[in-house]
């Protein structure tokens, strides 16, 4: 799953793009809150494929994605414009 944040380049701050891996089978699960991302990533950091670092962002990162899909009530798709461009991309 994929976040991205567009900046325009006037405000002088750079887009960014922010990741983390999902199975294709618990995407809904994921996004009905049925489903956290935290044992798949402790994996990560077990098997040594992730380090902690990377696991806190990307968990950070999908708890934010669960926590705005759940609160506005997006579907997949779904997008939401602030003054920063924010999207939430299942696909």
């Amino acid at each position: 799953m994929e976040c991205k944040t567009h900046r325009e380049d006037w405000t002088g701050k750079k887009s960014v793009k922010a990741h983390f891996p999902i199975k294709e089978d618990k995407v809904n699960a994921f996004l009905c809150g049925e489903y956290t991302m935290d044992e798949e990533f402790k994996a990560l950091v077990e098997k040594g494929k992730k380090s902690q670092a990377d696991v806190d962002s990307m968990l950070q990162l999908a708890n934010e994605v669960q926590y705005a899909v759940l609160t506005r009530c997006l579907q997949p798709g779904t997008c939401v414009a602030h003054s920063d461009y924010y999207c939430i991309d299942v696909r």
